[in-house]
């Protein structure tokens, strides 16, 4: 159940993407700086007063992991990776590799730990095969809006997204997987 309450806490990410594609790129980078401003500030916070740890660690138990307690939270590696993402690339691509990234991350984690059998790297290759097709999905959706964005480009960002949430990299898949999926399209494009 906590997985789940996990989800859908960070589907909430999704407004990003939307203030992004609604409202432009300068409005989606304030609210990406506030947001990653204030998960850095909190992180520091927990970091170099014990008791403050203890109390974040508190309120977000029923979406955190134990191990967050100790390092950066996938929380603020997502801030990060969505105020890097709006930063760095095009609109078109920002928002698809952050709904890779949202979405893609949701159906990876729903499916492999109900279906995944197939283990590699310590994650299954079905809930990877599901970030896959939920990208895949997201793309096609994306076709019939006014960005401007080939197939190709979707099909090679969905790989790469997919990909990177399996492979066993040391950074944090929440900071990876937009990063290098948008890197991809932009290069296929």
């Amino acid at each position: 159940m906590k997985i789940l309450w996990r989800k859908i806490y960070r589907s909430g990410a999704v407004l990003f993407p939307l203030l992004y594609y609604f409202q432009g790129r300068k409005e989606a980078l304030i609210f990406a700086i506030a947001f990653a401003g204030a998960g850095l500030f909190i992180e520091a916070a927990r970091f170099l007063f014990p008791p403050v740890n203890r109390a974040v660690c508190r309120i977000f138990a029923p979406v955190g992991r134990e191990y967050e307690a100790r390092k950066f939270s996938g929380t603020s590696w997502l801030l990060l990776a969505i105020l890097l993402t709006i930063l760095l690339f095009e609109k078109e691509i920002a928002i698809a590799s952050l709904l890779f990234l949202i979405f893609g991350d949701t159906a990876a984690t729903l499916v492999g730990e109900r279906y995944g059998k197939t283990k590699v790297w310590g994650k299954s290759l079905e809930g990877s095969l599901a970030f896959f097709l939920t990208c895949l999905i997201i793309g096609i959706a994306l076709l019939f809006t006014e960005l401007l964005i080939d197939m190709k480009v979707i099909f090679w960002g969905a790989l790469a997204a997919a990909g990177i949430e399996l492979a066993p990299l040391p950074l944090n898949d929440n900071f990876t997987v937009a990063l290098i999926s948008a890197t991809v399209m932009t290069l296929v494009k």
